[in-house]
């Protein structure tokens, strides 16, 4: 497969006579036991929506696949199927509308308006010449006006449940090739959870937005973009999740403790360093410098301000 990791898709028979695929999976710097335990927090979190009236009312769930650990970096992947990449629906669309957004064409376009390869001066003109195209694929892709309807709002509330779990936990690294779209019901699943506990902030380039909420992804949300459906679905989920903050926090913690995940004294620091972010999120306190608590719409409205804002996404 085209990734630097080269994973193998492989297919299992089962004793009921079944093929199943997996993905095989050997990741030199990340471990796939904690890969396993973000899965199972996932599963918490189902439950913990499932419980709530208006979460239950709205179907607000997650798409959650297994993770079979073979050693720390290798492991067997569910393979999710019926689902393409987030970079390659835009990648296509994009070539379909001779649009030139990848970044081989970025850092041509800076190079050419000579500001070396970086893409930040030239982000205007990236945000006029660079159109959003997922809307247009969801309303091609689902061209019946009732299954279009469905797949939108599936997007939506997925995207708005990832965005408010990712947010909490410090999920990183959401690039195109980590966000699944289901072909079949427009729902959204993401993949690799090596990068939590706000690791993403410490990368050589950090990652200061909240979760990936970029022109494509809103351009999918319809005319009420960001506000609607989304910003209501987080609301209910962050409402969810601080609710539950202590068995939150009690799953989160064995993470410390967990023989079977990185032993290294360093990164116990950064887990509890990243619990200790945790546990302020899901008080509502917004910025890490301020004391004070937000109510749950005062922090879904700032944390989506946060992801959208152009200085964040240069």
């Amino acid at each position: 497969m085209h990734s630097k990791e080269k994973p193998k898709k492989i297919e299992i028979m089962g004793n009921d006579g079944a093929h199943y695929n997996f993905l095989l999976k050997c990741d030199k710097y990340g471990d796939l036991r904690k890969e396993q335990r973000f899965i199972d927090f996932a599963v918490l979190c189902n439950k913990m929506l499932e419980n709530d009236a208006e979460a239950r009312k709205r179907n607000l769930r997650l798409r959650t696949y297994a993770i079979v650990p073979l050693s720390r970096n290798t492991g067997l992947i569910e393979w999710i199927q019926n689902t393409n990449t987030l970079k390659n629906i835009v990648g296509d669309y994009w070539k379909k509308n001779n649009i030139k957004g990848e970044m081989q064409d970025i850092k041509k376009k800076a190079t050419e308006a000579k500001e070396g390869e970086t893409h930040t001066k030239i982000w205007p003109a990236l945000k006029t010449d660079i159109k959003p195209v997922l809307g247009s694929w969801i309303g091609d892709h689902f061209p019946s006006p009732e299954i279009w309807y469905e797949a939108k709002m599936n997007f939506i509330k997925s995207t708005a449940i990832w965005s408010m779990i990712g947010y909490i936990i410090g999920l990183g690294d959401r690039h195109g090739d980590n966000i699944l779209i289901h072909a079949h019901t427009g729902e959204v699943t993401h993949v690799d959870f090596d990068c939590i506990f706000e690791k993403g902030a410490k990368l050589r380039v950090p990652e200061i937005v909240p979760f990936r909420l970029t022109s494509n992804i809103i351009d999918a949300f319809g005319i009420f973009q960001e506000k609607g459906v989304f910003k209501k679905s987080c609301e209910i989920v962050l409402r969810v999740l601080r609710k539950n903050s202590p068995n939150i926090q009690s799953f989160l913690y064995s993470f410390i403790h967990d023989p079977l995940i990185e032993a290294n004294n360093n990164v116990k620091v950064e887990i509890k360093d990243g619990l200790a972010t945790v546990s302020k999120k899901l008080t509502g306190q917004i910025s890490s410098t301020s004391g004070a608590s937000a109510t749950v719409e005062e922090q879904v409205e700032q944390v989506i301000l946060n992801a959208i804002n152009d200085e964040s996404l240069k």
